[in-house]
């Protein structure tokens, strides 16, 4: 009988011992996961989002789904395009000033787009977010197509204007096209005809007024570099003859020109 009870204290104690051991390693035998190319311990950290910022804070900050979102935007961006950044700021923040250098550290991530198609933009944006401890988005994208100025062909020079707009796109080279022009025809009594034209978008009889007005937009700047009134004949074709597709922007960009002719 002494030898049975001696033997049920010792099965109850390697029994009591197990559970011991087992409920001792998993509350207090764990470690931290270490991430192996820095030998820290680290923490597991959702980053499921492209491009965001924290509160008052000008330093873009990226995650899991920005290789694929910039892709994107360099798709849409081509060869030719313009990228325009916009960085936003909310209210109760520094303002536009934070805004435009948000815009400018979303740019240091456009790194092989030169400076010359980069634009910037600052922007504020009314739903503040119900977070500001956190991460949200402050910057925003749009892909714009380069506008054309001026063509120099054969037989005429095309100038171009913007959508329902009677002034000529100003540019450097616009301008000095136009002198080069003036001094020619002050020179050599040169005549000089400019036809507007317009695209399609508008009724008939409005777009050939609008054309009318594009020639003498350029007319006046050339009576105003020294050439006679009396050298410079105007015309309209309005929408009648287009060069480009009407259908889209890029095609109506093209219609929408004074052509000078000098003889």
């Amino acid at each position: 009988m002494r030898n049975l009870l001696i033997a049920t204290l010792l099965l109850l104690q390697l029994i009591l011992g197990y559970f011991y051991y087992t409920d001792y390693s998993k509350c207090c035998t764990s470690a931290p996961t270490e991430d192996l190319s820095t030998g820290q311990a680290s923490n597991t950290v959702n980053e499921d989002y492209a491009l965001v910022f924290k509160w008052n804070d000008a330093s873009a900050v990226t995650g899991t789904k920005w290789p694929a979102y910039r892709d994107s935007i360099l798709s849409a961006l081509g060869s030719d395009k313009k990228l325009e950044i916009t960085g936003v700021f909310y209210e109760g923040e520094a303002g536009d000033n934070l805004s435009q250098a948000r815009a400018r550290s979303v740019r240091a991530l456009f790194s092989d787009i030169p400076d010359d198609r980069i634009l910037f933009k600052g922007q504020k944006w009314e739903n503040t977010p119900a977070d500001t401890s956190g991460l949200f988005e402050a910057a925003s994208f749009s892909v714009t197509s380069p506008e054309a100025k001026i063509k120099v062909e054969a037989t005429r020079t095309l100038i171009y204007f913007g959508s329902n707009s009677t002034e000529r796109i100003r540019s450097a080279e616009v301008e000095k096209y136009l002198n080069e022009v003036a001094d020619r025809a002050a020179t050599t009594g040169a005549k000089i005809t400019l036809i507007g034209h317009t695209d399609n978008i508008g009724p008939d009889a409005a777009n050939l007024k609008l054309g009318m007005q594009r020639a003498e937009t350029v007319k006046r700047y050339l009576i105003s570099k020294g050439v006679p009134a009396s050298s410079i004949t105007t015309q309209s074709k309005g929408e009648a003859e287009p060069i480009a597709d009407n259908t889209t922007e890029e095609g109506r960009a093209q219609n929408r020109r004074t052509e000078l002719i000098i003889k």
